[in-house]
């Protein structure tokens, strides 16, 4: 056993490997992955870190594939990121994928706001 082992704590390695994507993502996306008002936390964060990857490498999963932000509001994100063509633009640019992300971020948990101000869940989510 080496010594990196010997003091790896058991005691809540299964609480962090849930946020296992703390340790790849850049801190513009953990902080708003972290705050953000939409879906799990531990999913959000997984979600966030394939997302990042699939974008920097120019591909897009299709909608049901999301696991954040889920139904209904993954099927118009991928038509809108397929119709601006950003996981073209994104390829080899890890810096545009996380402004991208980081916009997605921002503007979807604007929804929330719409709600408070009397707006129903399913007009919150069109606006």
């Amino acid at each position: 056993m080496s010594a990196a082992e010997a003091v790896m704590p058991l005691m809540f390695s299964a609480l962090e490997d849930k946020l296992a994507a703390l340790e790849t993502l850049p801190r513009s996306l953990w902080l708003g992955g972290m705050t953000h008002s939409l879906g799990e936390l531990e999913s959000r964060m997984s979600a966030l870190d394939d997302l990042r990857v699939r974008l920097s490498q120019g591909t897009l999963p299709d909608a049901p594939a999301w696991r954040w932000p889920g139904d209904p509001l993954a099927a118009p994100l991928v038509a809108v990121f397929e119709q601006l063509e950003l996981a073209r633009h994104c390829q080899r640019e890890a810096a545009l994928a996380d402004t991208v992300l980081m916009s997605a971020l921002f503007h979807l948990d604007l929804i929330v706001d719409y709600q408070d101000r009397g707006a129903s869940v399913s007009q919150a989510a069109r606006m």
